[in-house]
């Protein structure tokens, strides 16, 4: 792997990175000059991530209208942003400060480039709130005396080389990742870089597709949203041609579980499903699949309900085993599919990925429910669990409150560890995988997929 760094850095947790400071000119839609003023522009993570601007008004002329919404003479809401490097960033003021201390307005900033039609050779993309994982290297730096520790991995596909680090930004040997388990919140955990394989160019519009891909790849690998921010896109000799400041949506850290096998990942293994994802990704009727089914995904695994995240689970599977039992492999007919009950359909697609149906031995609470209620199956059980959400009947809230709040979770696990198994089912992923419902210490955590 060449060699390669950061472009941005979190200094601590939570903190604010900045992104440029000094004079501007503000430009209204129709190309008027709008102020020349002072700005600060920086990444801020709460109320969620996204990159602030602060407008110095002072000395610039602005609009009170009837109804005393103050806005930039002959700007609006919306405008651009012109950079003494030439480089130009569209804006959109939503506060403006005045009569205070200081005059000021505050917007929100999306992209910063030269032109629109701008070709890059590379673009480095900085990774929030990714997973910690092993093995690693460690160098020493003469220049600077300082001691390394890289976590890279290299995932080559048919289209892109995509280069992933980690960042120590913090007192070695502690990472970032070690930082958040304490104060919580938000940091550039990783850092990255994709280029084509075959050293040509590409678009703008090309690396923000991939950086859109490659978002919903690593929030599935983490079971949480861990977005790709603060994109920038260089030339062939390293110049900044483009830097993406649009805001993602991205979780707070928390430990969580997902299938990512964080001891003994494989990188090849992790390759060939990221190479499947894009393939699948620049398919328009699976695009849209990719992205239901992974927020769905998200969002069971971060609620803390286990009946919402029953609910939640099923509606990612059923979307999933129609798309492989339907469309995919014409297994079932569209109205054969349309019979089955829940538990049928996910027996069915579980069946097709070699996913065992029995409710494994080690959850024990679930077992023993099940058993006293003839429920034989894992389908069955995560059935029983999702209808007191899906079909809120008197009937059905009264057989899940009669379930202890141990089987439920145990249920729960078991319904998303379906979900993580069909989606690297779909990917053909070959590696070994993460099972949520062992313990992290345990010699079998990481295991083979059952396909394999």
């Amino acid at each position: 792997m060449k060699a390669f760094s950061p472009v941005y850095s979190t200094p601590a947790p939570n903190a604010p990175v900045q992104l440029f400071s000094g004079p501007v000119e503000i430009f209204s839609t129709g190309g008027r000059v709008a102020a020349c003023t002072s700005a600060d522009a920086s990444f801020q993570w709460y109320p969620e991530p996204r990159v602030a601007l602060d407008l110095s008004l002072e000395g610039v002329e602005y609009d009170d209208d009837d109804a005393g919404v103050t806005t930039l003479y002959g700007l609006g809401d919306d405008g651009t942003l012109h950079l003494p490097d030439g480089t130009i960033a569209p804006i959109t003021l939503s506060y403006f400060s005045i009569g205070g201390e200081r005059n000021y307005a505050e917007g929100m900033v999306r992209e910063r480039g030269l032109k629109p039609s701008s070709t890059l050779d590379s673009a480095t993309f900085h990774l929030v709130n990714f997973h910690h994982y092993l093995p690693h290297r460690d160098s020493f730096e003469p220049n600077t005396g300082a001691h390394v520790r890289h976590f890279d991995i290299s995932l080559p596909t048919e289209e892109y080389l995509v280069d992933l680090d980690a960042a120590l930004e913090y007192t070695w040997p502690h990472s970032n990742t070690d930082l958040l388990r304490v104060s919580g919140g938000y940091a550039l955990t990783h850092f990255g870089r994709f280029t084509k394989v075959d050293g040509s160019k590409f678009t703008i519009a090309q690396a923000q597709d991939l950086i859109e891909a490659l978002t919903y790849f690593f929030s599935f690998c983490r079971g949480h949203w861990s977005p790709l921010v603060l994109s920038v896109g260089f030339d062939a000799h390293g110049k900044r041609e483009w830097e993406d400041w649009r805001g993602y949506l991205a979780s707070p850290w928390e430990i969580g579980k997902s299938c990512f096998p964080c001891r003994s990942y494989e990188p090849e293994s992790l390759a060939g499903a990221l190479d499947a994802f894009l393939t699948f990704w620049k398919q328009p009727d699976w695009q849209p699949v990719l992205k239901t089914a992974i927020a769905w995904y998200i969002q069971a695994n971060t609620t803390p309900s286990p009946e919402t995240k029953a609910a939640m689970v099923q509606v990612g599977l059923e979307l999933l085993a129609w798309v492989i039992l339907v469309e995919q492999s014409g297994i079932i007919s569209r109205d054969g599919y349309e019979r089955l009950n829940a538990s049928d359909c996910l027996r069915l697609v579980l069946h097709q990925a070699s996913i065992p149906l029995a409710i494994p031995g080690s959850l024990s609470h679930l077992g023993a429910f099940a058993k006293a209620n003839n429920i034989t199956t894992g389908p069955e059980a995560l059935t029983y669990l999702r209808n007191a959400v899906i079909h809120p009947t008197v009937k059905n809230i009264g057989r899940v409150n009669s379930m202890p709040m141990a089987a439920r979770s145990e249920a729960t696990s078991l319904a998303l560890s379906y979900l993580e198994l069909v989606l690297l089912y779909v990917l053909s992923y070959k590696g070994p995988y993460a099972d949520r419902m062992k313990h992290r210490a345990d010699d079998d955590w990481e295991r083979p997929v059952p396909w394999q």
